[in-house]
């Protein structure tokens, strides 16, 4: 017995398809072993980095392509400071080549290097730097490090508000970490380079044939011995364990440096204790400013009392001099002015700006306080200067001055900032007159003002302090050789008299030199005398 055939899905009918494939089935995961924790079903998640789960989507790595030229220039920069630093002065164009290559290079490939703000914090990163050529004084050289590290990285991470230019002062050790997956993929990458060994051993053999007719042609003439004296370091095989530290760990600084060009944090995110709890009422923030604003007022008012009296009325009412009053207060004053400076900005923050008479109350009243407190900052000011005169001029007391004048420049910054609704301009303003305020104290050149200052006094009152000018680098020396010899030979350091290559120049140690003058400092002669009180 024959069926009949089946019906066809062409025009004559139906025919069956291709049968669809069996479901593929899983193998069952076998139960966990005694004392095994049980397996969880479903497919395995990517592995999470730590750093990742560190920093979260504050400063988040995204597979930063990697950059084997960045590398092999972080190694660079390491070898050649290995090379300049141990035997040359920080304060010298050896330090300024360091200083550049570390925190200045990374600025021209930025990701924010289009921005305004980058150009001009690299502008006052650049002038600062060039203080290490043309200043000697060590202090000074401390003070510009210290500045350019969040002002460069500022710039590198597009800090806008407060919190974020004060995180950018940690992100260089924070890079360190940071960096790291990226520096391990970078590494991976360059070994997997087919032109990467091929350029080791050509790199090898250069330097191979640099080492062998170098030394031949160096031992072999006194004049082409003489250029590679002048060209390469002098060291001995006892810091060479040293120098290979120093390299590896600038080599990482300018790795995290790099790093935080290619791939910036984002702002700052975090919660405040007062969040949401701005004034309701005018008077909630209006009152306690008034309380500031008279007790300012009551001072600005003793101030223009002296002044119309006289510095006997100063000692008939308070039993002091006026030189011991103004010394005894300055220091009052600044605290004060950074008060008048926090609060500006909680007032700022906390008074609402709904309607135009809010705007208008606040506007006026933070405008009266930045006005008296730089009634302030000049009594300020004037105090140190009469104390100066009375007692003598310092490096340290230069330093306070400056800082007073950054202060009233904020103060400044801020009744305009406040007058034209531009407070979110304020914090990278601060930063950038910061660090101007720095390179004009570096361009007046501290220790010479100070120097000339008392060389002077000692003109008008024959009172000088030998032993504080003794202490002053060679910046000072052109200025304490305007004193009798015998006292300028007791007030100047012993100098070395080393010539060094033109990677120790510097303008401070320059001008030094072309002074004439030797110390005598700890002879007998340089006993103590009226002259020196």
């Amino acid at each position: 017995m024959t069926l009949p055939p089946l019906p066809s899905a062409t025009p004559g009918g139906w025919s069956p398809g291709p049968n669809p494939p069996a479901p593929a089935v899983q193998a069952p995961i076998p139960p966990p072993r005694p004392g095994e924790p049980a397996r969880l079903y479903g497919p395995a998640l990517p592995p999470v980095a730590g750093t990742d789960l560190l920093f979260g989507a504050y400063w988040r790595d995204d597979e930063v392509p990697a950059r084997p030229l960045l590398l092999g220039a972080a190694v660079v920069v390491g070898v050649i400071s290995a090379a300049l630093l141990p035997d040359h002065a920080f304060a010298s164009v050896g330090g300024l080549i360091v200083v550049a290559a570390v925190l200045l290079a990374p600025l021209c490939f930025a990701k924010n290097r289009r921005s305004p703000f980058t150009w001009v914090a690299g502008a006052l990163a650049a002038g600062l730097a060039a203080l290490l050529v043309l200043r000697a004084a060590g202090w000074l050289s401390a003070l510009v490090v210290i500045a350019l590290i969040p002002l460069v990285f500022s710039a590198l991470a597009g800090a806008r508000t407060v919190r974020d230019i004060a995180a950018s002062a940690a992100l260089w050790p924070l890079s360190l970490v940071r960096s790291a997956p990226w520096a391990r993929r970078t590494v991976g990458t360059v070994r997997r380079l087919p032109i990467g060994w091929p350029v080791l051993r050509t790199a090898a053999l250069c330097l191979a044939a640099l080492v062998v007719f170098g030394a031949l042609f160096a031992t072999g003439d006194a004049v082409f011995g003489s250029w590679v004296q002048a060209l390469l370091p002098r060291f001995d095989g006892g810091g060479l364990l040293w120098r290979a530290v120093l390299a590896a760990f600038v080599a990482v600084l300018t790795l995290g440096v790099g790093y935080t060009a290619i791939n910036p944090p984002g702002p700052v995110v975090g919660t405040s204790l007062f969040a949401d709890r701005r004034a309701l009422h005018r008077y909630e923030w209006l009152a306690p400013l008034g309380v500031v604003i008279a007790m300012f007022a009551g001072f600005v008012a003793a101030q223009a009392t002296t002044l119309w009296a006289g510095h006997e009325y100063v000692q008939r009412t308070a039993g002091v001099t006026y030189a011991e009053s103004v010394h005894r207060g300055f220091g009052q004053l600044t605290v004060a002015t950074l008060l008048a400076l926090l609060v500006v900005g909680l007032t700022w923050w906390a008074a609402p700006r709904e309607t135009r008479s809010d705007r208008l109350a606040l506007s006026v009243s933070l405008g009266i306080l930045c006005a008296l407190a730089l009634v302030v900052v000049v009594s300020a000011l004037y105090r140190m200067h009469v104390y100066q005169q009375a007692y003598g001029f310092t490096v340290l007391r230069l330093v306070v001055d400056a800082f007073e004048l950054w202060m009233g420049a904020l103060l400044v910054l801020a009744a305009v900032a406040v007058a034209f609704r531009a407070v979110a301009l304020l914090p990278r303003a601060a930063l950038c007159s910061a660090a101007l305020v720095l390179f004009g104290l570096g361009l007046m050149n501290p220790e010479a003002w100070v120097a000339e200052h008392n060389v002077a006094r000692f003109e008008e009152s024959g009172k000088v302090d030998l032993d504080y000018l003794a202490t002053l680098g060679p910046d000072a020396r052109p200025a304490i050789a305007r004193l009798p010899a015998d006292l300028a030979r007791c007030a100047v350091a012993p100098t070395s008299n080393e010539g060094g290559s033109w990677l120790d120049w510097n303008l401070g140690k320059q001008r030094a030199d072309a002074v004439a003058l030797e110390s005598k400092r700890g002879a007998d002669e340089c006993g103590v005398d009226e002259a020196r009180r």
